[in-house]
């Protein structure tokens, strides 16, 4: 619903007319309304491209909602679009998957590196171990998965493991006017739990159990092949008897 700032410019959309402002590449603010479209015809390619920039804008969004406590200092028209068009550049870096299912790859979020929150000022070049008296340091934790972010503000934060699938930000702002990007933490890897195989236990020969017969050796009785009776002769472990034996007549 559109919200009128003062006597006619409008801001928001009105039945198929939208009104809007916007600044140009001097920073001049300026005040335009356009037709929004009845139908919007989308190809396979236009969704996969769409659903990525779903992708970038979520993260993006997860980022300014986390550090909404600094950012609301100043105001930064550009800073939604800034985040969102280098998230966006991460996330093409990732070609592994393809169009449409593309992710946030831990080794590619280094280029947040030196991103300014207020397009107006700067933080000046400093780490994370020399922090001046009027500069406070931030980590803010996310997990992009989860959706949840963390947040801790002291003097030093040391280069230390962060948790599982989460990606740590460090941040200095000085006079709550300026708010850089110095460094990215990668999340701790996923420690993998290794099987340790039981150790086998030998038997004494006194102890030892008598080796089973094979069934196979056996053929059944009846049987009309003679290769197998043959082969079956060969594997009986039965010894053959020297002569027949005679009655208990002739004993």
């Amino acid at each position: 619903m559109p919200e009128q700032h003062s006597i006619i410019p409008l801001s928001g959309r009105m039945g198929d007319q939208v009104f809007y402002h916007k600044k140009d590449k001097r920073g001049r603010k300026k005040y335009y309304v356009r037709r929004a479209p009845e139908i919007v015809h989308q190809s396979t390619a236009t969704k996969k491209t769409a659903t990525d920039f779903g992708t970038a804008s979520k993260a993006s969004r997860l980022i300014r909602q986390g550090l909404n406590a600094f950012t609301c200092h100043y105001k930064d028209e550009t800073l939604h679009y800034r985040l969102n068009t280098l998230l966006g550049k991460i996330l093409r870096l990732d070609t592994d998957r393809p169009a449409g299912q593309k992710r946030l790859l831990p080794e590619h979020m280094s280029l947040l590196t030196g991103f300014r929150f207020n397009n107006e000022t700067r933080v000046p070049k400093m780490d994370r171990m020399s922090i001046k008296e009027n500069a406070k340091l931030i980590a803010l934790s996310v997990n992009f998965e989860k959706g949840t972010t963390r947040i801790r503000v002291c003097e030093a934060i040391m280069a230390e493991q962060t948790g599982c699938n989460e990606l740590t930000l460090l941040l200095v702002e000085t006079d709550g006017k300026a708010l850089d990007i110095i460094d990215v933490l990668q999340p701790a890897p996923i420690q993998q739990q290794t099987r340790v195989r039981p150790l086998l236990q030998v038997q004494p020969n006194s102890m030892s159990t008598p080796t089973l017969l094979r069934i196979h050796a056996y053929p059944y009785p009846g049987t009309k092949h003679r290769s197998t009776q043959g082969s079956a002769r060969k594997r009986s472990p039965l010894l053959p008897l020297p002569a027949p034996l005679t009655s208990s007549r002739h004993l």
